[in-house]
């Protein structure tokens, strides 16, 4: 009985938010999405988390492998002045 009442809470809870099983990934991450998209360069990006542009290449490397760990895409969010939102969204109820 708990379970049901749990699952249909969560069913509510995900029809109230933005279909996020469909926003795709882009190819070349987010990292590198939203920095490009931005005009934003490794150096520009490496000064405000001081950090060396390296460093920055590597995340979006990493973002792409899938090795990136979450502490490290909400600090780069910030840089990017974004917000790093991690969810897991059911297939079916």
């Amino acid at each position: 009985m708990f379970d049901q009442i749990k699952i249909r809470q969560l069913d509510r809870r995900y029809k109230e938010k933005v279909l996020l099983s469909e926003i795709e990934i882009p190819r070349d991450g987010w990292i590198r999405e939203i920095r490009t998209a931005l005009k934003m360069t490794y150096k520009h990006l490496s000064k405000r988390l001081s950090m060396t542009p390296s460093a920055i290449m590597k995340f979006e490397n990493n973002e792409i492998r899938g090795t990136i760990n979450l502490n490290s895409m909400t600090k780069i969010a910030e840089g990017l002045n974004c917000k790093f939102v991690y969810a897991m969204v059911p297939n079916d109820s």
